[in-house]
């Protein structure tokens, strides 16, 4: 359910920044590409900034705004995306670092989505970037960021999310899942710092990260009316949508899309009756 991948830009190659940025809006898998396969229509923006306001604020950004591939371009170089300032300070070798978490739903969650009507596939959205908002919350004050500094105070990200999954050899299925990339992480002094990729290879990092985000989706659904049914897969550490027919439940597609792992992992830190309540394990 949480993956990630460490992105190392350079601060003054726009061209490698464009490219990069561009993968995660490729509109073959929004949700609209979706609904319009359906015979639908979605004119609702998959892409948007999330963070503390103080620290989207370093970056020329606002909470809640769509972003943009030139935007995200900019940032990911470490510039103030309004100005062109260098805000984040690259190393020696003039790279400034960034991280794409990826967030993928239960399959239940994707196939719910795909039959719902308009209105609710809106509210499961939501969800998704609720939850994917939720967990960078949680994960920010663990992470150790670049120089030493920390605990983190706040974030800034660019969430995009996708509904199918690339590189599928066949006419893909539904496949809820968010890009995060986390672009800096505040300093105890306020100051916009890019995260030390070695935070998350430490040992049970992303199994913590993992967790919280199910957690966090878990409640969300829940607050919609779903009843979820934990303690299932490998070790019972899955959960699903209750009721959806086991033979939808493939997760080969998961596996397949690169959103596997770790996936549905042991949970540590966290509230152990909110645990119990959803079985995750």
């Amino acid at each position: 359910m949480l993956t990630f991948q460490v992105i190392k830009m350079p601060v003054d190659d726009m061209r490698t920044a464009l490219a990069t940025a561009a993968g995660p809006f490729d509109d073959n898998l929004a949700p609209r590409a979706f609904a319009a396969a359906q015979g639908g229509f979605r004119g609702r923006p998959n892409a948007k900034w999330l963070g503390s306001k103080k620290a989207l604020r370093r970056m020329g950004l606002k909470c809640g705004a769509e972003a943009f591939v030139d935007e995200l371009a900019v940032a990911l170089q470490g510039r103030d995306t309004a100005t062109g300032a260098q805000v984040l300070v690259p190393n020696e070798k003039g790279l400034v670092t960034s991280l794409d978490l990826r967030f993928s739903a239960p399959n239940s969650v994707s196939w719910v989505w795909c039959q719902a009507d308009a209105q609710l596939q809106h509210q499961l959205e939501l969800a998704m970037l609720t939850a994917a908002n939720a967990t960078l919350e949680y994960m920010t004050p663990a992470l150790r960021l670049v120089d030493g500094h920390g605990p983190g105070k706040g974030f800034a990200a660019a969430t995009v999310l996708h509904a199918m999954a690339p590189e599928l050899d066949q006419t893909p299925p539904p496949l809820l899942h968010v890009h995060c990339h986390l672009l800096g992480v505040l300093d105890g002094q306020g100051t916009l710092r890019p995260v030390d990729p070695g935070s998350l290879y430490e040992e049970d990092a992303t199994r913590e990260y993992g967790a919280a985000a199910r957690l966090h989706l878990a409640e969300e659904l829940r607050n919609l009316g779903f009843q979820v049914r934990g303690g299932l897969g490998y070790q019972r550490r899955y959960f699903e949508i209750d009721g959806v027919p086991e033979g939808l439940l493939r997760p080969e597609v998961s596996s397949r899309a690169r959103c596997e792992g770790p996936v549905q992992e042991p949970e540590y830190g966290l509230d152990e009756r909110r645990r119990d309540e959803y079985g995750v394990y």
